[in-house]
């Protein structure tokens, strides 16, 4: 019984994680494109005004990660959990009653906080803890359910915003948030200690690692080297790009498409996020880290400048799908190349300020697109530079291996 459960266990975490996932990630951020005309039009403001919202978010999101970490070393994180997923729950049914620009800006503050309390810093962490075995395989599953329900969900907020409007819309997401959130604060435990079982892969329990005293100072040499530089500006770029796909209803509108067709390009573009997490980690393992996370950047260039000159509805999703396979990047493909590149020990170091580079280039992303279409009145000038910055990508990885030890 207990070798069942110390197997089964770190797999009903993973259920957890995705749901987490799912709230924090899949309906707090990639649907929220298909909310963004229609609050514009009835608060008569413009797209790159209202995609602010989503800018405050992710920059209040990726800085308050570090602190939600320390939070947990102190607090239980099922009461973390508690109070970022349900009080997300309900800043949505706050959302679907403002009434003016200024408060969705606000609400967007606090539901940055919220979402980093129960979002990408929290499951990864939570994956990290639970796996030593087959933990790209954990984090991939997990992660890409972000995408999976972003896909299924967008049409059906879609929908409701046609029939009903978005102000019903959002008390649909606050629902789906609460019934995601709900069953994993019934199970979920930071480490597997607590339940006195080992991480998958391991034979015997292990206590949390306490990192010994001035061990952060040897990562310091990495702000010295060229690939952190590389690797950091292709994280910047990767999320600039996938910071298109809440934009993805909003383009078919402005090339004359149904504002259905918006929502299943939107459902395209997770569809992309979703399965390229899932593939990218094998793509990593037998074609390297380097061929890999390049053939990914080539795909997501490919998506950019199609939508640029083929706008039939099935040429669209296609190139929303393509688009949609930047989102692994930052997620699975760099971290990998991360640890290639500078090794375990200073891996951790290395990712975490990749990562709040991210953070920084997606929540520029969507409110710089936004303001892009307000001026020129097409997606095409963003979309071209995506797939200017998609090429840089793929040079800045080369750069980054033969300025490194390793060659592949």
């Amino acid at each position: 019984m207990q070798l069942t459960k110390n197997k089964i266990y770190p797999w009903v975490m993973i259920a957890c994680c995705c749901l987490l996932a799912t709230a924090s990630i899949g309906i707090a951020v990639n649907c929220m494109g298909v909310y963004y005309a229609s609050i514009a039009e009835e608060l008569n403001v413009g797209l790159g005004q209202v995609s602010v919202y989503l800018t405050i978010l992710n920059l209040t999101c990726g800085l308050c990660g570090p602190l939600v970490i320390a939070l947990t070393k102190k607090v239980n994180i099922r009461i973390v959990l508690a109070v970022g997923g349900l009080g997300t729950a309900v800043s949505y049914v706050a959302l679907a009653n403002a009434n003016a620009l200024w408060q969705i800006y606000a609400l967007a503050l606090l539901q940055g906080v919220l979402t980093a309390m129960s979002g990408m810093v929290i499951v990864t962490t939570l994956v990290s803890n639970w796996f030593n075995k087959a933990m790209g395989i954990a984090a991939g599953i997990s992660l890409s359910f972000s995408g999976l329900m972003g896909a299924v969900l967008s049409p059906v907020f879609s929908s409701i915003i046609q029939s009903s409007g978005w102000r019903t819309s959002y008390y649909v997401a606050a629902a789906a948030v609460v019934v995601c959130v709900v069953p994993a604060l019934i199970v979920i435990r930071l480490h597997p200690a607590e339940l006195n079982i080992p991480r998958y892969g391991d034979s015997t329990v292990t206590q949390p690692v306490v990192p010994a005293a001035g061990e952060k100072k040897k990562d310091t040499d990495i702000f010295r080297a060229v690939p952190f530089y590389m690797l950091a500006a292709s994280s910047v770029f990767a999320a600039f790009i996938s910071g298109f796909g809440t934009h993805a209803a909003n383009m078919a509108s402005s090339v004359g498409l149904t504002p259905e067709v918006g929502a299943l390009m939107v459902s395209a573009v997770m569809v992309g996020n979703m399965t390229s997490k899932l593939v990218s980690g094998v793509l990593c393992d037998v074609f390297g880290p380097r061929r890999a996370v390049t053939l990914i950047f080539g795909c997501s260039a490919l998506g950019c400048l199609g939508m640029v000159f083929v706008h039939h509805p099935i040429a669209m999703f296609v190139c929303c799908f393509l688009l949609g396979t930047s989102y692994s990047i930052c997620g699975v493909g760099l971290s990998t190349m991360a640890r290639d590149i500078f090794g375990a020990t200073r891996f951790s170091s290395a990712y975490s300020y990749m990562s709040t580079a991210g953070f920084a280039g997606s929540a520029v992303a969507f409110s710089l697109i936004g303001f892009s279409y307000d001026l020129f009145h097409t997606f095409s000038p963003a979309l071209i530079f995506c797939t200017v910055i998609c090429t840089l990508s793929m040079l800045f990885i080369q750069i980054a291996y033969r300025k490194s030890k390793k060659a592949g």
